[in-house]
C-alpha cells in the first residue's frame, strides 16, 4: 500500500495539469482557446480562383496561440469549398466559411462572382471573304484558367469600316475591297483579326467627277456626281459615315454629318465613295466651325445648347476668352474644355478681317480704321480722368445743383411726368420733353415708359421682368466695377458707360439721382439708381 498510493497520486496530478491547459489523447497541450476570429475575404472571390482564410486564436490574457489546426466548413459547397482554410469559388453566390478550435467558432461570408476576361480570340474565317457577303465571327472568351466563358458581351470595331464591320448578330459584313482589322472587346480585353476582302467577279470600281455645293457644312445636303454607285453604296466624309438618301448609277445625295466631324479650321476634307467594285477619293472644302468675325472690343455670346462646340476667329488677333457658370447656387460646378487649334486654312477659307486698332500689353498702338481709333482713343480718355480725377468716392457734401429746379421723378407705379430727354446722340444740345409713366419702382431703379412710344402700355409685364433682372442680377455685377453712386473729386458722378459702338447711352439727372437711358422703336426706359 505504501508504493501504490503515491503512483495513485502521481497520475491524479499528471491528469490535472495546471490551470488553463488541456490534455488528453484527443486534445493537444498548451492554453485554452479564449477567442477565435478570421481575417477578411479581401473583396468578392472569381470562380475558379482561390484565396487563403486564416483563423487568429487567442488565450485568456490575450496572447496569440499558434500550431493549432481548425476544422473548416461551407454553408454551401456549390457555391464556395474549403480545405485547410484555402476557399475557391465553385459558381456565383455567397457562402458562410467557418472555423473551429475547441469549440470556438468564427465565420466570415464569401461572395463568388463570375470569373472575368482574361483572354479574346477570333476565330480564322474558313474561306476568303467577297464584298456584298456576310459571315458569322467565332469569338471565344476565356478565364485565367483557361476555362471558356459564355453569356459576355462583346463589341466590335473594325479599322476600315468601308471595307468590313461587324453588325448586331456578330456577323462580319464585307462591303467593298482592302483589308481590315477586327477587334472584339469584352470586359476591356481584345483580340484581332486581319480580313481581306474580294470585289465580286465583274464588279466595276466608282469614279468622283464633282462635290456640290462648293464647300461642305455639318447637316447639309450634298450631291456626288460619278459613275459606277450602286445601291449599297457607302459614303465617308473626314472619315465619318455621312448618310445616302438616294441613288443613281452617276450621282449619290448625301447628308453631312451634324455630329462627329473633327473641329478644325476650313480646309479640304476627304470624301469617299465605296462600293463592292472598290473606293473612290477627292478632296473637298469642308467647314465645321463657325465663322466669327470680331473687331476690336467686340464679342460674341453662346450657351451650352447653341454653336458652342466650335467657332472660328481670323488668325492674328488676340481674344480673350471667359467661361461662365450658370448655376444658381454658388457651389454647383460646371466641367468646360477649351481646346485650340491653328490647322492652315485653304484657299477658298475667308479672308482675315482688316488690320484692326490694338493697344498691346506694351502701349504701343497700331492703326485701324476710324471707328476703332475712336473706341481705342476714348477708352484713353476715360483711364486719363480716371489718372486725374482719382478714384470714386462717396460725396462728402450735398451736391451743387438746386433739387428745386429739377423736376422730380414721381416714385408711385402708375404716375406721370414731364421730362427731358435726347434721342438722337450722346452729344446733342437739343432735348425733346416727353411725357414718362412710371412703370416699375425698386429698391435700385425706376422703370419709365414714354406713353407716346408705339407700344406703350403694352410692355409692363416686359419691362418689370427686366427690372427684376436688374435688381437680382445686373445691379449685383455692377458693383464688382465700381459704385454707380460714387462722386469724384469735384463732387461729380465718377460712373460712367460707353458700349464702343455710339449707341444711345448716355447719364441723365433726376431728382439727385442718376440713371441710364436707353431708347428703341418701342419706347424709352429709365434705370435710376
Amino acid at each position: 500500500m505504501r508504493v501504490v498510493i503515491p503512483a495513485v497520486l502521481l497520475a491524479l496530478s499528471l491528469a490535472c495539469g495546471g490551470e488553463g491547459r488541456t490534455t488528453g489523447p484527443d486534445r493537444p497541450s498548451g492554453p485554452a482557446v479564449a477567442s477565435l476570429t478570421l481575417s477578411e475575404p479581401g473583396g468578392a472571390l472569381q470562380v475558379g480562383a482561390t484565396l487563403t482564410l486564416v483563423a487568429n486564436l487567442r488565450d485568456a490574457s490575450g496572447a496569440a496561440i499558434t500550431g493549432r489546426a481548425a476544422t473548416w466548413t461551407t454553408s454551401d459547397a456549390a457555391i464556395a469549398s474549403v480545405s485547410n482554410g484555402i476557399v475557391k469559388g465553385v459558381s456565383p453566390g455567397t457562402a458562410m466559411i467557418t472555423a473551429t478550435v475547441d469549440g470556438k467558432s468564427a465565420g466570415t461570408q464569401v461572395t463568388v462572382v463570375p470569373a472575368s476576361v482574361a483572354a479574346v480570340s477570333i476565330a480564322p474565317l474558313a474561306a476568303a471573304l467577297v464584298a456584298g457577303t456576310a459571315t458569322p465571327l467565332t469569338v471565344v472568351l476565356k478565364a485565367s484558367d483557361s476555362t471558356v466563358l459564355s453569356g459576355r458581351a462583346i463589341t466590335y470595331k473594325s479599322s476600315q469600316p468601308l471595307v468590313a464591320k461587324v453588325n448586331g448578330l456578330g456577323q462580319l459584313l464585307a462591303t467593298s475591297p482592302g483589308t481590315t482589322t477586327i477587334a472584339a472587346t469584352s470586359e476591356g480585353v481584345s483580340g484581332t483579326l486581319v480580313v481581306n476582302v474580294m470585289a465580286p467577279a465583274g464588279a466595276v470600281a466608282p469614279t468622283i467627277t464633282s462635290i456640290s455645293p462648293a464647300s461642305l457644312a455639318p447637316g447639309i445636303s450634298a450631291t456626288v456626281d460619278g459613275s459606277g454607285f450602286v445601291a449599297a453604296s457607302a459614303v465617308t466624309i473626314g472619315g465619318v459615315a455621312a448618310a445616302v438618301v438616294a441613288t443613281s448609277p452617276t450621282s449619290l445625295t448625301i447628308v453631312v454629318p451634324a455630329a462627329g466631324l473633327p473641329c478644325q479650321s476650313a480646309q479640304d476634307a476627304p470624301v469617299t465613295v465605296a462600293t463592292v467594285g472598290g473606293m473612290a477619293t477627292v478632296n473637298h472644302p469642308l467647314v465645321v466651325a463657325t465663322p466669327r468675325t470680331l473687331a476690336v472690343g467686340e464679342s460674341f455670346v453662346t450657351d451650352a445648347s447653341g454653336p458652342i462646340g466650335c467657332n472660328e476667329l481670323p488668325a492674328g488677333g488676340s481674344y480673350l476668352v471667359t467661361v461662365f457658370n450658370s448655376a444658381t447656387s454658388a457651389t454647383t460646378s460646371a466641367r468646360f474644355d477649351l481646346r485650340g487649334s491653328a490647322g492652315a486654312a485653304t484657299a477658298r477659307a475667308p479672308s482675315p478681317p482688316p488690320e484692326a486698332a490694338i493697344v498691346p500689353l506694351d502701349g504701343k498702338r497700331t492703326e485701324g480704321a476710324p471707328e476703332q481709333r475712336a473706341h481705342v482713343d476714348r477708352l484713353e480718355a476715360d483711364r486719363a480722368l480716371m489718372e486725374r480725377l482719382g478714384a470714386p468716392r462717396r460725396p462728402t457734401r450735398a451736391p451743387s445743383y438746386s433739387r428745386s429746379s429739377r423736376v422730380p421723378v414721381p416714385l408711385a407705379v402708375g404716375s406721370t411726368t414731364t421730362i427731358k430727354y435726347h434721342y438722337s446722340s450722346c452729344t446733342a444740345a437739343a432735348t425733346t420733353s416727353i411725357t414718362a409713366r412710371v412703370v416699375y419702382l425698386g429698391a435700385h431703379a425706376v422703370v419709365l415708359e414714354d406713353v407716346a412710344g408705339p407700344l406703350a402700355g403694352t410692355l409692363d409685364a416686359d419691362l418689370i421682368a427686366l427690372a427684376d433682372q436688374f435688381e437680382k442680377v445686373s445691379y449685383p455685377l455692377l458693383l464688382d466695377f465700381g459704385d454707380p453712386l460714387a462722386y469724384d473729386a469735384k463732387n461729380q458722378p465718377a460712373f460712367s458707360y460707353y458700349d464702343g459702338k455710339n449707341a444711345d447711352l448716355r447719364l441723365a439727372r433726376f431728382n439727385g439721382t442718376w440713371s441710364k437711358s436707353t431708347t428703341s422703336a418701342m419706347g424709352a426706359a429709365w434705370w435710376v439708381s
